[in-house]
């Protein structure tokens, strides 16, 4: 292993600090080998452009935008979490759909660009439509290449260097020049994540326990009961953190939020949202927009937001605080839009799943997807697999009938066309439970139908030859024969 110290080098700087926001500090040092983006490629190409920009009198914001986030090396994604903006933000201003800035959106990327002096304002003002971009590449120009170079991997302005860690620092490289000297070992552990999470937890965890596999530290803190509670090993309150970015939230963002922790999956878009607070569609895209913009959770997919564990934990201990009547009028909504938009794709898998049902005893929803061809509903299916799986597990533990077991029943076609066979029985058994539970004879008898297929579909004969036979008795009434009525598999009383 070669360990590389943070010296000055050929580009200046101090070496590529670890990727992370403010608020890392010390909790883990990425010591990696690396090399001078100048003279990567060798002449003529790394940053190629910085010091010799042909005169562009034409250039545009938005292909100002894009030619120094290239020359930074940075993707929209770094661009925006450098600049605490979304990447809907950056990609919108790339793209031209926003033509100028804000002066402080502009003021922000000014910084994560690594843009100063003279430079910087002149793209502050080409941001604001109030000077041409060509001067900003021409002022760049009398610029050193190196100074490029040092900005792209530099820390958060807040964190300019490591300042007050000197003695750690020096610790630390002192016990790597010792272990080397011995024939020893480094561990190096790279703890990352956004700020206020407790990343220092983990790391303390290890200090103490270095016999603990990672994966048995992974483990140990999944299973703690109150994970904000599990927090305080860092001496810090992150529910206090917490709290004071939901404290600066509007009063409808600050429902949504709580609402939001009454979700039972790991993610959700407008449409959900919607129904879970009751809202139009526009006014839950508008939310959800804002909860982001604070960085309250990652958007992985276009329009589809997940919370990170630790603070949907906190939003299900605020939504604790309301009273039991607004959180279950929220699950009220959100489990009809997940049975009704099931039932709208699972019918391009299976024709049965919307016409053999029984109508849920409810309106349907305000705002739904367009799920009218296949590829739409396949796609639907496949990004909220994991949220309609949640969703029947949710209905089945509070006795949400017919949820628990029609959310099944309607995806069913989907999960067998895709291979997905391990959660299509999963999520039958739980069904099957549930019918039981609420005495739904013919829920039952329907489930055990698609159960009995989908073991015969996967080989598994005798079980299948079982459920189907305890379906056919459920449907026979009393005083007549199987063979006169066969398996019904109509919920229609």
């Amino acid at each position: 292993m070669k360990v590389v110290r943070p010296t000055a080098g050929a580009c200046g700087g101090r070496g590529w600090p670890g990727s992370g926001m403010a608020g890392v500090d010390g909790a883990a040092y990425c010591l990696v080998q690396g090399s001078c983006p100048r003279r990567a490629g060798g002449p003529g190409r790394g940053f190629q452009g910085v010091g010799g920009v042909a005169e562009q009198s034409g250039l545009s914001f938005a292909g100002l935008l894009r030619q120094l986030r290239a020359e930074a090396r940075l993707t929209q994604e770094e661009l925006a979490e450098a600049a605490s903006l979304s990447p809907r933000s950056v990609g919108d201003l790339e793209r031209g759909v926003s033509r100028t800035a804000h002066k402080e959106t502009a003021q922000l990327l000014a910084g994560a660009l690594g843009l100063a002096g003279p430079v910087r304002g002149l793209f502050v003002a080409a941001a604001r439509g109030k000077g041409p971009a060509a001067e900003v590449l021409a002022a760049k120009r009398g610029e050193a290449p190196r100074a490029a170079a040092a900005a792209t991997r530099a820390l958060p302005r807040d964190v300019a260097s490591f300042t007050g860690r000197g003695a750690e620092l020096a610790q630390l490289l002192g016990a790597i020049d010792g272990l080397a000297a011995g024939g020893g070992v480094v561990g190096i552990h790279a703890i990352d994540g956004m700020a206020g999470i407790g990343k220092p937890t983990p790391a303390i965890c290890v200090r103490h326990h270095p016999a603990w596999t990672p994966g048995e530290l992974a483990a140990g803190l999944a299973v703690a009961r109150d994970r904000l509670a599990l927090m305080h090993a860092e001496n810090l309150s992150v529910g206090a953190a917490f709290g004071l970015s939901y404290q600066d939230l509007p009063d409808d963002q600050q429902r949504l939020f709580r609402r939001l922790g009454l979700h039972p999956g790991p993610g959700i878009d407008a449409y959900a949202a919607a129904a879970l607070d009751g809202t139009t569609l526009g006014a839950a895209r508008r939310g959800l927009e804002g909860l982001y913009d604070q960085h309250l959770f990652a958007e992985p997919a276009r329009g589809g937001y997940q919370l990170h564990d630790l603070i949907r934990e906190h939003a299900r201990t605020l939504a604790a605080a309301d009273s039991p009547a607004e959180s279950d009028a929220a699950a009220d909504r959100l489990l009809p839009y997940y049975l009704h938009s099931a039932l709208a794709a699972g019918r391009h898998f299976d024709p049965r799943a919307s016409i053999y049902r029984r109508p849920p005893p409810c309106q349907p929803p305000t705002a739904a997807p367009d799920l009218s061809t296949l590829g739409q509903a396949a796609a639907w299916l496949e990004a909220d697999r994991a949220n309609l799986h949640a969703a029947a597990d949710y209905a089945a533990g509070r006795a949400r009938f017919p949820h628990a077991f029609a959310i099944p029943a309607a995806i069913s076609g989907f999960l067998a066309a895709r291979g997905h066979w391990d959660q299509s029985a999963a999520l039958h058994h739980s069904a099957l439970a549930a019918a039981r539970q609420a005495g739904d004879r013919l829920g039952e008898a329907d489930t055990l139908g698609t159960l009995g297929e989908l073991q015969r579909g996967t080989g598994d004969y005798l079980a299948a030859a079982a459920s189907l036979a305890q379906a056919l008795a459920l449907t026979v009434r009393p005083g007549t024969s199987a063979a006169r009525h066969g398996p019904s598999t109509s919920w229609a009383s």
